[in-house]
């Protein structure tokens, strides 16, 4: 489960995101994204870091895990780094990059790393793909859809579109060049 804490710009949240893999453990995250727009280049970049309380005096933190009263084997606050490029490549295509920087506590087995590396890198890319394709075929069903559209959204709506659009026009103007 994810839920935004505060949106600060635009391009910048603040969120919370529960991992629950009963019977092995209860892990969760607190993290600031944020959009680096570099169209310019040709795409842009998507920066998440972990934040600690000490970060953002300001912002409510949920509870860590492991203070709450969780029946599990493992309970922790993960800290990561996760770097996403975007690179439209077309008006109906884009090529995504994904990279997380993760600490592995010394005493977590390896089978659990191997299978978190494999299947659930591999679900996470599939769940991606899924909501990529619901968004893009505008179906009402997804709540990614319902987000987009709504009135709380408009504003992030608006700055990503006008430099994507700006981005895509200068793109097609430039093959159309090159083609003759």
């Amino acid at each position: 489960a994810s839920s935004t804490m505060q949106s600060v710009a635009p391009a910048e949240v603040f969120l919370h995101l529960d991992f629950a893999n009963p019977p092995f453990g209860f892990m969760d995250m607190v993290l600031n994204g944020w959009g680096c727009d570099n169209l310019r280049e040709g795409y842009f970049l998507i920066c998440v870091r972990s934040v600690r309380q000490r970060d953002a005096p300001a912002l409510r933190f949920p509870p860590k895990p492991q203070e709450r009263n969780l029946r599990v084997a493992i309970a922790a606050r993960i800290q990561a780094t996760i770097n996403i490029l975007v690179e439209p490549t077309s008006a109906g295509s884009t090529r995504c990059a994904f990279q997380i920087i993760q600490p592995i506590p010394p005493f977590v087995p390896m089978w659990i790393v191997e299978y978190a590396l494999t299947s659930c890198m591999a679900n996470i890319f599939k769940g991606m793909a899924k909501v990529t394709q619901a968004i893009a075929d505008g179906s009402q069903a997804s709540k990614h859809v319902q987000l987009f559209r709504s009135a709380e959204y408009r504003g992030i709506r608006s700055w990503f579109s006008e430099r994507l659009d700006r981005y895509l026009s200068e793109l097609a103007e430039s093959k159309h060049l090159a083609q003759q």
